[in-house]
């Protein structure tokens, strides 16, 4: 008895095997508009070549409002459109982590329309305490967050890494347990995001935070 106990006390127990990673790739338009080609198109061409789990696209704060309390989200819309798509005939389906803040993936990083003023503190701080950014961020959130194809959030792209943000300042937040971001920049943000989308899955800072 005593070597049956050891025996059975030497098994481990078995360690699930964990699901395979996402793969993927970031598309923006802005590709395709510097070789004077069709976004759409080549977003399609791209999803038939690899059939990606995820696929990361923008909502260009110059693009959907291209002044001052007029949104336009008609590129974003037609983006989405091609994946869902892509999925009517793919063998597994691809989502989408939608990118969202004045601060976005490609060149040149800061994209910020005419009527914002220079790529430059103070201009970039005040136009994101402003009404016409908020407009942006909270009806980006609202008119997307109940998409089938949305896998995440991303608010801010390397929100932390320095470009021409103001980093001297460390104002009190929305989340009081948040120390490190600048003023009014990621942390302010995700909250927002987060009171507007309940338990939404928000991508910061290349991971994602509940």
């Amino acid at each position: 008895m005593l070597v049956a106990a050891l025996l059975l006390g030497s098994e481990a127990p078995s360690t699930p095997t964990p699901p395979a990673p996402l793969v993927g790739f970031s598309y923006s338009p802005v590709f395709s508009q510097w070789i004077e080609s069709n976004p759409n198109s080549d977003l399609r061409e791209l999803l038939a070549a690899t059939n990606p789990d995820l696929v990361r696209l923008p909502i260009y704060l110059d693009d959907v409002e291209p002044s001052p309390g007029y949104l336009n989200f008609s590129s974003v819309d037609q983006l989405l459109g091609v994946v869902a798509e892509h999925n009517l005939q793919a063998s597994r389906p691809t989502r989408v982590i939608l990118t969202i803040g004045a601060r976005n993936f490609t060149y040149p990083e800061l994209h910020m329309p005419d009527w914002a003023g220079p790529r430059a503190q103070p201009w970039i701080g005040i136009v994101q305490a402003g009404d016409a950014y908020r407009q942006y961020f909270d009806a980006s959130l609202q008119r997307y967050r109940s998409s089938p194809l949305l896998y995440a959030w991303q608010v801010e792209n390397e929100a932390l890494d320095y470009v021409v943000v103001e980093r001297a300042r460390y104002p009190e937040k929305i989340c009081r347990d948040c120390v490190i971001c600048p003023r009014r920049m990621a942390c302010d943000e995700i909250c927002v995001a987060k009171s507007l989308h309940a338990g939404a899955g928000l991508r910061r800072d290349r991971k994602l935070v509940a």
